[in-house]
């Protein structure tokens, strides 16, 4: 059975060893049962991190804000916990397959959170495949001839009339999650 994670991540910035982890949002799916369950943290960055304005004026966090967010190490334990309620991360073959919206962002910032923290197991936790619902919706638009003014989760979410406070993570997984169960071919 394949277990299904989708993740999606608030940045202090867009590089992920430059920059650090704001916001954290988990969905975890069993694939093709009802077993449904969370997790969201806000962190502080590494200490080490940059905080990019930009980032802060997207996400809607102040540096204020930031500063009472729980440490990144005590979240990092928090969401390992979390993982190892579903996985084995000692046995090989049973791993998370990393699912969001644009993937590959949120998998860089994940596991470079990970190995700032001294910690090399990422991939204890995940399989090195992913699925990214962005070229899946980029599919879906072009195979039906529906134009649309460009990709980003916020406009594919309009189109479908998925509601949302986009740019929190939560928000974000719980979009990219409804928009991969429309966009998915069987």
């Amino acid at each position: 059975m394949v277990k299904l994670l989708w993740i999606d991540t608030e940045t202090s910035g867009l590089d992920a060893y430059k920059n650090g982890l704001l916001s954290l949002a988990a969905l975890y799916e069993d694939e093709g049962t009802e077993n449904a369950d969370r997790f969201e943290f806000e962190c502080r960055p590494h200490p080490n991190d940059a905080i990019n304005s930009y980032a802060l004026k997207v996400n809607g966090y102040t540096k204020k804000q930031i500063a009472l967010f729980p440490c990144s190490y005590e979240v990092l334990s928090t969401f390992e916990a979390f993982m190892r309620k579903y996985i084995d991360p000692y046995n090989p073959d049973d791993k998370f397959t990393m699912c969001g919206y644009n993937t590959a962002f949120d998998l860089r910032f994940v596991n470079a959170w990970f190995l700032k923290h001294g910690n090399d197991y990422f991939y204890s936790y995940f399989h090195k495949e992913i699925i990214d619902v962005l070229p899946m919706a980029r599919r879906y638009f072009k195979t039906n001839g529906i134009p649309v003014e460009n990709y980003k989760l916020t406009t594919v979410a309009k189109y479908f009339d998925i509601d949302g406070k986009f740019h929190t993570a939560i928000d974000d997984i719980l979009a990219t999650f409804q928009i991969y169960n429309l966009v998915k071919e069987d």
